[in-house]
């Protein structure tokens, strides 16, 4: 099953966090990963806040980093995700970059996973409900034809 994932499900490929177990699930399970191309910069601007906030030694992301850029993900260009994105945006009142992701999904007709629980509820009150999956059950089930 096809995916895209946002920044909060990536970091956990690396850094222990709560929901870290069902992220390695994701990135070990059979199907792509999708992602708009923001999402680099995303993860390692987190990685550099973990770093900076002494929550990972430097030498641990350095090693997150190049770990990351190795993996294969299908980036997709967000300028060309922007406007829908937007509309969700003033929608759900949730931030452009996340709805980025989510619009991803739609116009894949797959399921974005995040670890992000405010955005996932907030998202639950709109038409792309479907699009998308809280990290525990993510694997789950796959995007209905609702």
């Amino acid at each position: 099953m096809d995916l895209v994932v946002d920044a909060s499900v990536a970091v956990m490929w690396f850094v222990p966090e709560p929901h870290s177990m069902k992220a390695k699930e994701i990135l070990a399970r059979d199907g792509a990963l999708h992602a708009p191309d923001l999402f680099r910069a995303e993860v390692v601007g987190v990685l550099c806040r973990k770093i900076q906030i002494e929550e990972l030694k430097a030498d641990e992301g350095r090693e997150a980093l190049n770990a990351f850029m190795q993996l294969p993900v299908q980036f997709h260009a967000t300028a060309d995700l922007l406007v829908p994105a937007f509309e969700i945006a003033l929608e759900s009142s949730q931030y452009v970059y996340d709805c980025v992701y989510l619009i991803l999904a739609a116009q894949l007709n797959i399921r974005m996973v995040t670890a992000d629980r405010r955005f996932y509820k907030a998202i639950q009150k709109t038409e792309f409900r479907n699009h998308i999956g809280w990290i525990e059950d993510a694997l789950a089930t796959g995007v209905s034809d609702e």
